[in-house]
């Protein structure tokens, strides 16, 4: 019985750090990209780590990848609270931001 739960706790702790550590990978490759619009173009930008948004999908407001955002809502979550936080129109010429041609 103790080696059946010494088991699961060990497998649990490693699936744990491959959920994480996959997130810890994709942010670092992420990039601040445009999470809402106005009249005058993009109001604030949202850091989206790699493959949470996609430049290909002809309508703007449904390029954020909504799957992998719920799958990485905690990490996600953190990450924007306390790394990536959000940058408003008026801090925007700090990032790189998506070409409108």
């Amino acid at each position: 019985m103790k080696a059946r739960l010494k088991k699961l706790a060990v497998t649990l702790i490693c699936a744990f750090v491959c959920y994480a550590g996959s997130y810890v990978c994709l942010s670092a490759l992420g990039r601040y990209e445009p999470a809402a619009y106005d009249l005058r173009g993009v109001m604030w930008l949202s850091w989206a780590p790699e493959g949470f948004y996609s430049e290909s999908k002809p309508h703007r407001l449904l390029n954020w990848n909504k799957p992998a955002m719920y799958a990485y809502l905690p990490f996600l979550v953190l990450d924007w609270q306390f790394w990536h936080r959000e940058v408003d129109r008026g801090e925007q010429t700090k990032f790189p931001v998506e070409n409108s041609n």
